[in-house]
């Protein structure tokens, strides 16, 4: 049995890794913590409020901030923010969002490797918010010589943008949607 303050790191899916940056992209109602500096430190976690209800009760979110969490029962967090459950349907369906920074500073590390560009899986995803002026294609043309200069001269390694509205039937993301496409999440 699991503890509420003991959980899997392969629970259901609800899981991610985060930089700071990923709630200027996905925007949620904080109810607790701070947005900019949540993600900021290793072994921070975010939870939404559906979550921390089920790892502390119906505790308020302000008291939950601060309380520590075991995953795996080695890796710590502390956490660092509660936001509103998302409303509506999503391709994204996070819950809870472990800092990128425990990685380096975590037994993470061994799982997920920040030095070796061969070993990528399909699970990373990368989301990159655009300056205005910016076109993908901009973007784009770069993907060539970064592919060489981390794969070597005949790269495996392919790239794309992608416009985040159009993921979820994209026939190059593998996915067969049954579902109704996520509601706009961005601004």
């Amino acid at each position: 049995m699991i503890s509420p303050q003991t959980q899997a790191l392969d629970d259901d899916g609800s899981i991610v890794v985060a930089e700071p940056q990923y709630f200027d992209i996905f925007h949620y109602q904080w109810l607790s913590g701070n947005a900019r500096t949540a993600l900021s430190r290793p072994n921070s976690v975010v939870l939404t409020a559906g979550r921390a209800r089920k790892y502390f009760g119906h505790s308020d979110p302000d008291s939950i901030i601060g309380r520590t969490i075991y995953y795996q029962d080695s890796l710590m967090v502390t956490v660092t923010g509660i936001v509103a459950d998302w409303p509506g349907n999503s391709d994204y369906q996070f819950s809870q969002w472990i800092s990128y920074a425990t990685i380096p500073a975590s037994f993470l590390k061994e799982d997920i490797t920040l030095d070796r560009w061969d070993k990528l899986n399909r699970s990373s995803q990368v989301i990159i918010k655009l300056e205005k002026d910016v076109k993908p294609s901009q973007i784009d043309t770069q993907f060539i010589p970064f592919a060489k200069r981390h794969y070597g001269p005949k790269p495996g390694f392919t790239a794309q943008l992608k416009p985040l509205s159009g993921s979820h039937f994209h026939p190059t993301m593998g996915v067969r949607a049954e579902r109704p496409v996520y509601r706009s999440c961005t601004r």
